[in-house]
């Protein structure tokens, strides 16, 4: 498997696997830091030509073209210097149409979002990018030039921006650490108009979430679901998944009378029966043994057939998650600050998700790693990780 963290997993209109973090070999074959590409079956591509970066990879994004966005905390992609963001052709190697003439950013990269214009939200730890104040948010260009007419330089005074989604009307919902935007405070969850500056009728007055916010989902007609470590929302109780309307007010349907997770929700997906995954450090939904992973109807009411058997507790927590029709992929655990070492193995299945728990080697546990992708690829990978780290 691979010797390190994996932090990220995208699927290719090919099927072919992208997947992003900190090791250096896959299956004992040693290739460049932080970027591997495998085939269906779970084999490395071979005419993958990704050389390295420096530094992690947190985050990545298929584009139509079949280029790859990735950001980190690298400060170089080979030779050359490319400050936490860079973008790579099909093939593995630089583009050289994208826009890496001047300092990148002078900060990690944690999260990315695509507007139907075409122009991309970044999202990370930074406070200037190629130059110019952009404080923790940024909007680029297709080539990657940056969109001056977004006012970024006075963005997020601290924190970072963990999550980003884009709606359809152009505004978009920011969700992090960060408790201020522009001096003005801003707990952990805004939304931006299209130039940048805060919508301040998105939960006018509330005091939002009161811990951090770690995934957005936006629904179809126009709600946002919301997961994270926090324990309450606009003051009152809620347990790290809730739904709110476009306004930012707490949709009270959802989840109705309930306590929710007993921990935090690092992901969240829809499937195509508009049922959501979420999946977490928690151990309890509203009273009841839930560990990790949950599949719940689109008024929160749990699907007790989902994943019975469940993990045992002491599997780590699950970061992200990929969808298809009917299963629910991936396996993993952690965020880029743990540094825990992961082992990897793919398994294919059929529309119909395995039995759990899935026996694994000795010494190792069984982890879930998400990514909010809907593909029709029937996949499940298995991350392992070692007892002694």
């Amino acid at each position: 498997g691979f010797n390190d963290d994996v932090y990220d997993i995208q699927i290719q209109s090919n099927g072919r696997i992208v997947v992003a973090g900190d090791f250096t070999s896959f299956r004992d074959t040693a290739r460049g830091r932080g970027l591997f590409r495998l085939n269906p079956i779970g084999t490395r591509d071979a005419s993958f030509g990704f050389t390295g970066v420096s530094d992690y990879i947190s985050s990545a994004m298929v584009e139509s073209g079949g280029s790859i966005l990735i950001g980190g905390a690298f400060t170089n992609f080979g030779p050359t210097l490319s400050n936490y963001f860079v973008r790579i052709t099909s093939a593995g190697v630089s583009d050289p149409t994208f826009d890496t003439t001047s300092s990148q950013s002078n900060g990690a990269i944690q999260a990315m979002a695509r507007q139907a214009d075409g122009k991309l939200i970044i999202g990370g730890t930074f406070t200037v990018f190629k130059g110019i104040a952009m404080k923790r948010i940024a909007r680029l260009h297709r080539d990657g030039s940056v969109d001056t007419s977004f006012h970024a330089g006075n963005a997020f005074d601290n924190g970072v921006v963990n999550a980003l989604a884009v709606q359809p009307n152009g505004k978009i919902i920011v969700g992090g650490t960060f408790t201020s935007h522009n001096g003005i405070a801003s707990p952990r969850l805004v939304q931006l108009d299209m130039d940048g500056s805060r919508d301040m009728t998105f939960n006018a007055g509330g005091a939002g979430p009161n811990s951090t916010v770690n995934a957005l989902l936006l629904l179809a007609n126009g709600k946002v679901m919301v997961g994270g470590a926090f324990t309450s929302y606009n003051s009152i109780s809620c347990g790290s998944l809730i739904r709110l309307d476009a306004t930012g007010n707490r949709d009270l349907s959802f989840n109705q009378g309930g306590t929710g997770m007993s921990g935090t929700v690092n992901a969240i997906v829809l499937q195509t029966d508009s049922f959501l995954v979420a999946g977490g450090g928690f151990s309890s939904y509203n009273g009841t043994s839930a560990l990790r992973l949950i599949r719940l109807s689109p008024q929160g009411v749990r699907d007790a057939s989902f994943l019975s058997t469940s993990f045992s507790s002491s599997a780590t927590e699950p970061i992200q998650t990929v969808s298809s029709p009917l299963s629910v992929l991936q396996i993993g655990s952690g965020v880029p600050q743990k540094r825990e070492r992961l082992k990897f193995q793919s398994t294919r299945f059929s529309s119909q998700l395995p039995n759990l728990p899935v026996p694994v080697e000795a010494g190792f546990q069984l982890m879930v790693l998400f990514s909010s992708i809907m593909r029709s690829l029937k996949a499940v990978v298995l991350m392992n990780q070692a007892s002694n780290g």
